[in-house]
């Protein structure tokens, strides 16, 4: 009989044990990691996101029709999906060094703005690639440490992110679009004339907001995977809601 008694006491030290962490870290690391980890993992959410959207070349294939495309800029499909193709691909990690389309001429300055454009894709797919270990490693040590408030401040801080945006792209997308291209780029190269870049005709600009509605979704996707992991981790290791 004594022995009975004394079990559930030792399966509570165990799992007592068992939930403690390796290590502890003092409140300043504790800080440093979380807003370190937090900054890391909603970039690498932002990068990629913009980089999965831009590797997506069957949804403009699919914006050709809906957007009827083809007649507006007067080309037909094959020449939309053909040059939209080359766009893409001269904006990879990969890609060529010149862009060159198949059936559109180019301006100095429309030349100069796909440059621009470029850098910027180049830079997030870098980063996305650079902060993957990142995110991976700092998880593995925080599952050490049992350290998960940053996966609950990724979740906040997309989450603004993802309702200013949108709610900026929802009561004025045109005033959004200029305010982006004007904190981005310090000229007005990005002012196509279709004259002299009727590249322009076939990319309205509901092919952008199509685009950047894209990228906002899949980081709603990668803040349910924080919510996800946040909440499987808290109820694992026994973390009271009160503390994280």
């Amino acid at each position: 009989m004594a022995n009975t008694k004394q079990k559930p006491a030792v399966r509570k030290k165990t799992q007592n044990m068992k939930n403690a962490p390796a290590a502890a870290l003092n409140p300043a690391v504790k800080v440093l990691f979380n807003v370190l980890m937090m900054a890391i993992t909603f970039a690498f959410l932002l990068c990629l996101a913009t980089w999965i959207i831009l590797l997506l070349k069957p949804l403009y294939y699919l914006m050709v029709h809906t957007m009827n495309i083809t007649e507006s800029s007067g080309q037909t499909y094959e020449v939309c999906c053909r040059n939209y193709d080359a766009m893409v691909d001269y904006n990879l990690l990969w890609g060529p060094k010149i862009l060159s389309f198949p059936d559109f001429v180019m301006s100095a300055g429309g030349a100069i703005h796909f440059r621009e454009v470029k850098t910027i894709f180049v830079a997030m797919q870098i980063t996305a690639i650079a902060a993957l270990p990142f995110v991976v490693g700092g998880y593995v040590l925080s599952k050490k440490v049992r350290e998960f408030f940053w996966l609950k401040g990724t979740i906040f801080l997309t989450a603004a992110v993802i309702l200013f945006i949108g709610g900026a792209f929802a009561v004025n997308w045109e005033g959004a679009f200029v305010a982006f291209h004007r904190l981005m780029f310090d000229n007005d190269y990005w002012l196509f004339d279709s004259a002299t870049d009727p590249v322009i005709t076939i990319l309205p600009d509901g092919v952008f907001l199509v685009l950047g509605i894209g990228i906002l979704v899949l980081m709603a996707a990668g803040l349910l995977a924080c919510g996800l992991l946040y909440r499987k981790n808290r109820r694992q290791y026994g973390l009271s809601p009160a503390r994280k």
